[in-house]
This record gives structure tokens, sequence and C-alpha cells, in this order.
């Protein structure tokens, strides 16, 4: 099995060295806790160091932000855009029925990305009502649309959770391997995502967390799922260094 190697300090050890390519990999937490540094770091490091192309597609932050952001630990993105390594692209949030799969689809041919960054699923579950999504027809004349896209319809107050996971299955179409934002629940619970169905929908799930030991506030980080790949479980210490991010043995 190929696998596809982060670059991250310490965390590709976890994994048998990088994840299985074309995977869907969930990166799940509180606000504040490095989950967009984590996917920046995973984008910068997969054009610089291993030749993969890169595609984050953003529909919360601008592309300057990310930028700025990404420049504190020497992460130089416009230069790797000039030499077409890189693309940020910007989904609108007010435009009714836009296709976002074919938006990002129509952006990975043209950049020719190996590594995509969807940030984030919170922001589409939210606003998933705003986006038309391609759907699969029967080959034959008993086929049930009589085209390849819809509307979803909220029928139960589910069409969050629908588009979402339909979103994560037409990502696999693409050949890439993908990482995916979302916010975790706060409280324990039997979900780790307010969606409550990306967990079930992505191959693997790294949940990063701010957690508080006496006076002392640590993040860390654990590998909660990755199909056909033996982890190394527990809870590690996750540092954001001047130069990314560290992943070590859990101490505080």
């Amino acid at each position: 099995m190929k696998r596809v190697r982060t670059g991250i300090k310490g965390f590709d050890d976890l994994i048998q060295g990088g994840i299985p390519e074309n995977f869907s990999v969930l990166v799940c937490g509180a606000p504040g806790s490095g989950k967009t540094i984590f996917a920046l770091e995973y984008l910068y490091k997969g054009a610089k160091d291993f030749g993969e192309s890169g595609l984050y597609v953003t529909i919360e932050e601008s592309p300057d932000k990310l930028r700025d952001q990404a420049v504190q630990f020497g992460f130089n993105f416009p230069a790797l855009e000039k030499m077409g390594k890189i693309a940020f692209l910007k989904i609108p949030i007010d435009v009714h029925s836009f296709d976002l799969v074919r938006a990002v689809e129509a952006a990975v041919q043209r950049t020719r990305a190996k590594r995509v960054v969807i940030d984030s699923l919170s922001i589409l579950d939210i606003n998933s009502g705003m986006y038309s999504i391609p759907v699969k027809v029967m080959p034959d004349k008993d086929r049930f649309y009589s085209n390849d896209t819809m509307q979803l319809r909220d029928t139960k107050g589910d069409v969050g959770k629908q588009f979402v996971y339909l979103f994560i299955n037409r990502m696999l179409d693409l050949g890439t391997t993908n990482l995916f934002i979302t916010d975790s629940l706060q409280n324990e619970g039997p979900y780790l995502t307010r969606d409550t169905v990306s967990e079930f929908a992505c191959d693997g799930i790294v949940k990063i967390e701010m957690k508080e030991f006496g006076k002392t506030m640590v993040r860390t980080l654990e590998v909660k799922k990755m199909r056909n790949t033996k982890i190394e479980p527990g809870l590690k210490t996750m540092k954001i260094e001047q130069q990314g991010i560290e992943v070590t043995e859990f101490s505080y």
C-alpha cells in the first residue's frame, strides 16, 4: 500500500510511515487547537519535500490570512503558488446552488493536486442548504433523476449531515489524499464531531485537543482511526514550534 507522508515531525511514525493514498482523514478539535497549522504543513511539506502539489479549499478564512498564518513557520506558500505547486480555492457562502464538488474537481484538475485540504466541514454542515451536489444515476431507463445534480432537501432536519456524508464520498472520486478539518464537541458523548457523520465517513481520524493538567495546558494529538494501518495508540504531545508541528511522547 502506497503511503502519503505528511512530513510533520513525529506524526508519520504513528501510522506506519504515512496516510494510505486516496484516504480521507478527519482532523478534529476545538478552535485554536492547531488543526489549520496541521493542514497547512501537510500541504507545504507535500509540495516542497515530496513533489506532490496541493489544494487548500477554504470556506471560512481568506487565502491571505492562511498565507500570513503559514509564514510564521517559514512556510512560503506564495513561492510555491508561483511554481504551480500550491493553490487556494475560496468557496462562497452566499451563492445559492453552488456546485462545490465540481468547483473542487476543476481546481484539482487545473493544479494536478495530489493532496487536498477542506476547511471546514463544520461550515459546510451549517451552510449546506446553499450548495448542490452531484448524485449518481442509474445506468438504465429506470434511473431516479433527470440530471446528475440535485439540491438536498431538508425533510428531517438532517440535510447538513446528508451533505457532509455525500461530499466526503464524492471527494474520494478525485483520487487525491484528503484532510477534512472540523470542530469537535467539547463534552464527552457518543460523537466526536458536530455533524456526527464525518467520523464514520472518513478513513482516518486525528483528534487534537487542549488539555489542562493542574496549572499546565498541553496540546495533545491522538490518532483515533486509520484504516489498513497499525496505529500507535494513546495521547501524544503536539508542540507548535518555530518551524512547524512536532509530535512527541506524551508529557506535561
